[in-house]
């Protein structure tokens, strides 16, 4: 499994975001103990800005022979119709969607209409081509990305919801201070 940190996610353009180059670390921090595990900076160092999946998939297909399968949050499919060439990525990879607890709606997926044909509730029908999008039940933690930088910006302890290597980086690059942050999410996104 490949981690690849966005350089600029296009749906949080307007919003405050650590450097790349820190949240490439945190990523290579919370898996470099996983064999399993890697971590790319394709978006951060060969892709324009903002960074989209599409181009992502396109630039790994060019350069391996594997069947690319796209792992992402349920709350991201939910808004699959507002990426990119969406269609054009379901043509060139699968895509398995990830349950998250915490989420308004809960885990219902509410797969768009013109998608209900490529859609599929079980990775059993994975030998069968016309199926694109899975679902991937897993038992969750209801944590969120912007929970944990509000606890860690007012000084809480983030203790128990990041590998320690992360929480560790965190405090050591002081991230989520409050002018800091600002600072630092203006610098790589002008328009906040």
């Amino acid at each position: 499994m490949i981690f690849i940190p966005a350089a600029l996610p296009p749906h949080k353009i307007n919003e405050a975001l650590s450097d790349a180059r820190h949240r490439l670390e945190m990523v290579e921090r919370a898996v470099a103990d996983n064999v399993y595990f890697s971590v790319s900076d394709v978006e951060i160092a060969c892709l324009g800005k903002p960074s989209y999946t599409v181009q992502t998939v396109e630039f790994f297909l060019s350069r391996l022979s594997v069947e690319i399968f796209c792992l992402m949050g349920l709350d991201s499919f939910r808004e699959i119709e507002t990426w990119k060439e969406y269609r054009r990525l379901l043509e060139l990879c699968r895509v398995v969607v990830v349950t998250r607890p915490g989420l308004p709606g809960g885990g219902r997926v509410g797969c768009p209409p013109k998608l209900k044909p490529l859609f599929s509730r079980s990775l059993r029908d994975l030998a069968d081509p016309e199926k694109r999008i899975f679902i991937l039940p897993i038992t969750g933690f209801a944590i969120s990305s912007t929970q944990i930088r509000g606890l860690a910006r007012t000084g809480q302890s983030v203790r128990y919801l990041l590998p320690p290597e992360v929480e560790e980086y965190i405090q050591e690059e002081r991230l989520y201070e409050s002018s800091k942050f600002k600072a630092q999410s203006s610098k790589e996104n002008p328009k906040s």
